[in-house]
């Protein structure tokens, strides 16, 4: 949603003749003599007797130069001292985004936001700088500061999608569906299409309304046949008991993506569950030629064979699953099953 580097790479003037002479094909020797006389001219107009506004300029260019030579410690020790002597805002939200933007990069997301916290002390007005902090915000968990932080940007720019749509995953991810789903269709409203049509319809289905789950996503799936979205339409009729017509949403699923493994072992279990057993077995075989230590299709595939009178090759199917299990539950299961089997009658 956001880029973290948007901005990287401002040059002096004389750094961007070092750019155009490489472009023609300059030696390697006369470039790098460029860029050090660049940084003795920059470390000279950064001494003493110079103004603060020209010692911040200076030392953010050297901040510049040292980033585009991958001296991430150096860039960032220049940008600390560049902030020192910022006297305007516009100067001490250039050093701030960059110190905030080098520290996100090299994974120091406690920093990043430290400084982003800082640009939008700096400029709070900046929208820019409000998204980039709730971005690093949602990337660190901290899901209410981020809500916190768009809120205050849609009290200013209520129509802003990228805003809508992230306020709209926290409050999901919070639990908040009913927030969810009116910042998704504000969203949706403004233009947003895509995933997001998923993700409302995911919503729709969570507070159980699969009435409206199932039109949206049926709509979207007409215009845009996309792979997850028939699972998500496939598990809708599977979760309501409407077996057949899971059926045909993880069929369509299937035919987007022929070795899908969450695609083969739905349809497999829909096929089971809709009585067609042969069908089921051999989605089951397909799934575990891509997927040889599922113990849970091995069960399931055990089961099929078994309702189609197969009790052999079950038993065999259970024993695979009963040694590629190590979990308890599964464990159970399956010699739940084995006792059933034995029984003669065989697991719904």
């Amino acid at each position: 949603m956001f880029t973290n580097r948007a901005e990287l790479m401002k040059f002096s003037s004389v750094a961007v003749i070092s750019i155009f002479i490489w472009a023609l094909g300059a030696p390697q020797s006369l470039r790098a003599g460029v860029a050090d006389g660049e940084i003795s001219r920059l470390h000279a107009a950064a001494d003493g007797r110079s103004s603060d506004a020209r010692k911040s300029d200076a030392f953010f260019s050297l901040g510049e130069i040292y980033l585009e030579r991958s001296r991430t410690q150096e860039a960032l020790n220049y940008y600390q001292s560049s902030l020192h002597y910022a006297r305007s805002a516009r100067r001490k939200l250039r050093a701030l985004r960059r110190l905030s933007d080098t520290y996100y990069s090299q994974g120091s997301l406690g920093k990043a936001i430290e400084f982003a916290k800082d640009a939008v002390a700096a400029a709070p007005r900046d929208v820019s700088a409000q998204k980039k902090l709730a971005h690093y915000y949602v990337e660190a968990d901290l899901r209410i500061p981020a809500l916190e932080e768009y809120k205050k940007i849609l009290s200013r720019r209520p129509d802003d999608v990228d805003t809508l749509l992230g306020a709209a995953g926290v409050f999901e991810s919070l639990g908040l569906y009913a927030d969810a789903i009116e910042h998704y269709k504000k969203a949706m409203v403004r233009g947003a299409s895509g995933d997001v049509i998923l993700r409302v319809a995911g919503c729709y289905e969570i507070v159980s309304e699969r009435v409206i789950a199932e039109a949206l996503l049926k709509e979207y799936l007409a215009a845009t046949p996309d792979y997850g979205g028939f699972i998500q339409l496939g598990k809708l009729y599977y979760a309501s008991g409407q077996y057949a017509r899971a059926v045909t949403a993880f069929s369509s699923a299937v035919k987007m993506n022929p070795r899908g493994p969450d695609a083969l072992l739905r349809l497999g279990m829909a096929y089971y569950k809709s009585s067609r057993p042969d069908e089921a077995a051999e989605i089951f075989k397909i799934y575990l030629l891509e997927m040889p230590d599922s113990s849970a299709a091995r069960f399931f595939l055990g089961l099929s064979l078994e309702l189609s009178g197969e009790s052999s090759r079950a038993s065999t199917e259970y024993a695979a699953a009963l040694k590629l299990s190590g979990h308890d539950s599964v464990l159970s299961a399956v010699a739940g099953a084995l006792k059933t089997s034995v029984a003669g009658t065989v697991p719904r």
